[in-house]
């Protein structure tokens, strides 16, 4: 998903959010946003810390990185907390506050490093995910709505999650636009955006569309896009879009000034919907 830890992850990640009430419609004209990665560096601050600052819509706890066939769940912070200590449970209180504050709060499972059941190494792997997503689509009711999003690797399609994706339930896809040679802006800017708009124009009707992007030079080895040159010659022309989502990025700690810089011109509208559940599949080869 991104540099350093994250970055040579190849896994599937299934981002759950928690304790999310209510179940207004997702809609790209209305909602777009900002997303950032949070969890994997111990001098990032706390999480409500990172939900004040008011710029981000959705905050993705980085990973669970041991589940499934029973064995004993293991979450990673990093330096945040220790869970064999039991130092992890104050984030209760603290996801709460976020969502207190109207900001949607995920938990990613999987990560570079674990053991789960969920891994998407080679392209073989590519089989069954669409089955997943309608496994987990048939959880929604007319109450509790279940929002599926996937984070593919530019260029489309992706090798992994695009047949998964091509069933049209998924909500968002925020697909990484760095560390991909082939679609990032390493040359110009008009690859970049043509990257976007074949992403774009392939997508089921209904899902938005969310650019990922490094928050800053040193958390990726190539795609980082200054602010400015996001703002004046990026947004305005995928904004026009009509699954434009927003704008996702990696990670909270490099985040010092870039989400602040580039929130206004991302945002279409502050409007805040709220959301059951959100499960988003994350595709890293």
């Amino acid at each position: 998903m991104a540099a350093g830890y994250p970055q040579s992850a190849k896994a599937l990640l299934i981002i759950l959010s928690i304790l999310i009430t209510g179940c207004s419609p997702i809609r790209s004209s209305e909602d777009s946003g900002i997303t950032i990665y949070w969890g994997q560096n111990g001098f990032e601050g706390e999480l409500d810390q990172t939900c004040a600052t008011g710029v981000y819509k959705y905050v993705n706890i980085a990973f669970l990185t041991t589940f499934g066939c029973g064995k004993e769940r293991i979450l990673n912070l990093a330096g945040h907390c220790n869970p064999d200590y039991n130092t992890c449970q104050k984030y209760s209180s603290e996801i709460r506050a976020c969502q207190d504050m109207g900001v949607k709060v995920l938990l990613s499972l999987g990560g570079a490093r674990g053991d789960y059941d969920f891994g998407i190494e080679n392209p073989s792997s590519k089989l069954y995910w669409e089955d997943l997503a309608r496994a987990l689509a048939d959880y929604s009711t007319p109450e509790k709505k279940v929002y599926l999003g996937a984070a593919p690797q530019c260029p489309y399609p992706d090798g992994n999650l695009d047949t998964a994706i091509r069933t049209g339930l998924f909500d968002f896809v925020w697909v990484q636009f760095y560390n991909n040679y082939r679609c990032d802006n390493t040359e110009r800017i008009d690859k970049l955006l043509a990257s976007w708009e074949e992403g774009s124009s392939s997508l089921p009707a209904g899902t938005q569309l969310f650019m990922g992007l490094p928050a800053a030079r040193e958390t990726a080895d190539t795609g980082y896009v200054p602010p400015d040159v996001l703002i004046y010659e990026v947004l305005p022309k995928i904004k026009t879009s009509p699954n434009y989502g927003g704008i996702m990025l990696w990670g909270k700690y490099y985040d010092t000034y870039y989400s602040k810089t580039i929130k206004q011109a991302v945002c279409n509208s502050s409007t805040v919907h709220d959301e059951d559940l959100l499960i988003s599949m994350v595709s890293e080869y």
